[in-house]
């Protein structure tokens, strides 16, 4: 299992048993799509242009523009390999799910709902539950146009501790929410050890790690790390059944 920290609290973890690792691969700049949609030609020529100079690392989410991001990373990429200047292995794309806002919301008020949803407020959601996990990344994989992703992120699961937590109560806040990530880095281990593949990597985007390991919105990273240790082994084992 390989683990990465870095200064932009990208967590990310590989299966031990995945085919690849991350070594050297993967540009020392990515290009992010927060606010970048398909329907603008800037946001389409920025992305070719930061492909064609060595940039190799993609960051969007199935939430950025309401999945408008994915289907630009996917028009661009793909159009790319089609007139033969660009392998799929040679860029990486790194996708997130999490958040329930604007279409993932309208279902949501429309009966589709998922377990272990954080109603955090009226316009915003949360949820990090395998089922929703499994929705959102059938749902990147076709916006993408590609038939995995090569990391895939829980976006900001702190949402649930910033629902629930309260003083006292922040201990049994944050052992639910370990609880829920874990429970999320099973189903992740068992689409990396899929063959083929879904995802080649998992791991978590979280505002919450350059937190004071006292704040009661702190992520700790030694819990995931040793979560996600565990959760290969879960995940091994099912497999071998």
């Amino acid at each position: 299992m390989n683990a990465i920290v870095t200064s932009t609290a990208l967590f990310i973890i590989q299966a031990c048993c995945a085919s690849e690792t991350l070594h050297n691969t993967w540009s020392r700049v990515g290009f992010g799509t927060y606010r970048v949609r398909h329907t603008d030609s800037d946001h389409e020529s920025a992305l070719h242009k930061a492909l064609m100079s060595g940039i190799n690392v993609v960051d969007t989410s199935s939430n950025y523009m309401h999945g408008s991001s994915e289907l630009l990373v996917g028009k661009v990429v793909n159009g790319l390999i089609a007139a033969g200047q660009l392998r799929r292995k040679d860029v990486k794309i790194v996708t997130k799910f999490g958040y329930m806002q604007g279409p993932n919301l309208q279902r949501h008020y429309a009966g589709l709902t998922f377990p272990e949803t954080v109603e955090y407020q009226k316009h915003l959601h949360h949820s990090i539950h395998p089922d929703f996990m499994l929705d959102q990344l059938s749902r990147s994989l076709e916006r993408l146009q590609v038939d995995h992703v090569d990391t895939l992120l829980l976006h900001n699961p702190e949402y649930y501790l910033k629902k629930t937590s309260h003083g006292a109560v922040i201990a049994e806040a944050r052992a639910e929410m370990l609880r829920r990530i874990y429970k999320a880095f099973v189903a992740l281990e068992r689409e990396v050890q899929k063959r083929p593949a879904r995802i080649k990597s998992y791991g978590i985007s979280s505002n919450s790690f350059s937190l004071p390991a006292a704040h009661d919105h702190f992520l700790p990273f030694d819990s995931l790390i040793s979560l996600a240790e565990k959760a290969a082994t879960e995940a091994a084992a099912d497999v071998a059944r």
